[in-house]
């Protein structure tokens, strides 16, 4: 409510398509032997609206754990499916459901799949800047990526739109042991 909410923004797009730098940092391994396991990569990610209120989602990212001794990378694949409805003329709620596999290479296999299910609010708050907040569920990873399972996460975004085509994006996913970061170039259709 404090965030003022321009009469002039356009409607949103739920059609997109994005290129994406990701870091990584999982506390759930801090401890007396050092800090948690960090990794970076390259994403892409999209997004098509269609039937005025619906969308799918899907999304690839490769990353490599900052420990270059365990010479593992993890390529993580996800699907997903939206509904989103006008709170006001600037705004939207919007409900999630997804799915993820995360398949790792190198000297160990840590592969596993989980669910998400998230809701939040979209909006333009001002003709240049749209902003993003989500609660999310995720539940069924539990071997090796347990901040993934019965986990509750917060995701906050906010988009610089360059023209009525190309933006700057920016996202922050925490949950209680794992810190999602991402950047990258959208571009909307």
């Amino acid at each position: 409510a404090a965030l003022p909410m321009s009469a002039q923004a356009s409607e949103l797009s739920y059609s997109f398509v994005e290129l994406d730098y990701l870091n990584s940092h999982n506390a759930l391994h801090d401890g007396p032997s050092g800090p948690g396991i960090g990794s970076e990569g390259y994403g892409v990610r999209g997004s098509f609206g269609f039937a005025d209120k619906f969308y799918v989602s899907g999304a690839y990212a490769n990353s490599d754990l900052d420990n270059p001794a365990s010479g593992i990378d993890n390529d993580k694949w996800n699907v997903g499916f939206g509904f989103h409805r006008a709170l006001n003329d600037q705004a939207d709620w919007i409900a999630e459901l997804g799915y993820t596999q995360i398949n790792s290479f190198g000297p160990s296999v840590l592969d596993e799949s989980y669910y998400t299910l998230g809701f939040g609010v979209r909006g333009s708050m001002t003709d240049n800047f749209e902003g993003t907040a989500k609660l999310n569920y995720n539940n069924g990873a539990n071997a090796y990526y347990p901040q993934y399972d019965g986990a509750i996460s917060a995701a906050v975004g906010l988009k610089w739109n360059i023209n009525d085509m190309w933006g700057i994006v920016g996202e922050i996913e925490a949950s209680e042991d794992n810190t999602d970061y991402t950047v990258g170039v959208r571009a909307s259709f």
